[in-house]
């Protein structure tokens, strides 16, 4: 998700340089990279040109380290120092275009990451960042995670990259999985995330009372699969969906997803789990 704002840059700054290669230029262009180094509580982030980069990120993207750099400066590694685990960040790239400053940011939420309390030897239930852990991230996509669609992205970036002179990197918010949000969140990720853990813990609910009823884990897993089928043929029939159309739609997937990796062998435990007590509620910490 990308949107553009008008806002000022917070915080200190320090700057690198890197050698960046973009298609349809003549050759490499030099643009200065400005690294928003203002610390949010519990969460750092380094950037391609910080010595750190390259190591810490051949541990997350091993061989592809090379491809994944294609897409410097848009990257930030972003590293959970907390004693909490990251379930929604937004990030933002401030694009120098001759005097105008061009904002573009992205949006990443983990609401099935809200559930009860995490035993011991737990899957992980999202793609939550835990106590610790290292997230790359792109612009475009999160390449960390999917190092090989650092080819494709690197087209789109070649684009948005034209004339540009300078960049600035920073994260704009974190929520944890206490409800703490820091930042200035200028994207509204609060009003985003919290419905969305809405609509998730409100399908854990429904599961679980027709899983108490007696209805059989395999009947209800097929019937939600049909509904969800039903939900996405509507949400294509329109030219925009409704945020709420989309959002249940999100949580129907990511749900039956879910359920699908973990089989129905002890779904009424599963999904008791899964629910929060008590209601996921944000916090803002300045």
């Amino acid at each position: 998700m990308r949107s553009k704002l008008n806002a000022p840059l917070l915080g200190v700054l320090c700057a690198s340089s890197l050698l960046l290669g973009c298609h349809g230029s003549r050759g490499p262009q030099k643009i200065p990279v400005v690294v928003d180094s203002s610390p949010l509580a519990g969460v750092e982030i380094i950037a391609p040109g910080d010595t750190r980069f390259d190591q810490e990120a051949r541990q997350i993207v091993g061989a592809k380290l090379d491809l994944v750099k294609t897409l410097s400066p848009l990257l930030l590694l972003i590293k959970n120092d907390s004693q909490h685990t990251i379930v929604a960040y937004s990030a933002e790239w401030d694009l120098k275009r001759g005097t105008e400053e061009i904002p573009f940011g992205t949006v990443r939420m983990f609401p099935m990451a809200i559930a009860g309390p995490v035993v011991e030897g737990d899957l992980r239930r999202d793609r939550e960042i835990r106590p610790g852990e290292e997230r790359l991230e792109g612009m475009h996509s999160e390449v960390g995670i999917h190092p090989d669609d650092a080819s494709t992205d690197a087209k789109y970036q070649a684009e948005e990259l034209a004339g540009v002179t300078a960049v600035k990197a920073h994260l704009n918010a974190v929520i944890f999985d206490d409800g703490t949000l820091v930042g200035p969140d200028r994207y509204n990720l609060s009003g985003k995330f919290v419905p969305q853990v809405e609509d998730h813990q409100s399908l854990y609910r429904s599961i679980l009372a027709s899983l108490q009823a007696g209805e059989s884990a395999e009947k209800l897993f097929d019937s939600l699969e049909e509904k969800r089928r039903q939900d996405f043929v509507e949400s294509t029939s329109v030219n925009r969906p409704q945020d709420s159309m989309m959002e249940k739609l999100i949580a129907e997937q990511n749900v039956l997803g879910s359920w699908r990796n973990h089989g129905n062998s002890d779904s009424l435990e599963h999904f008791s789990r899964c629910l929060r007590t008590p209601p996921f509620t944000i916090t803002r910490k300045n």
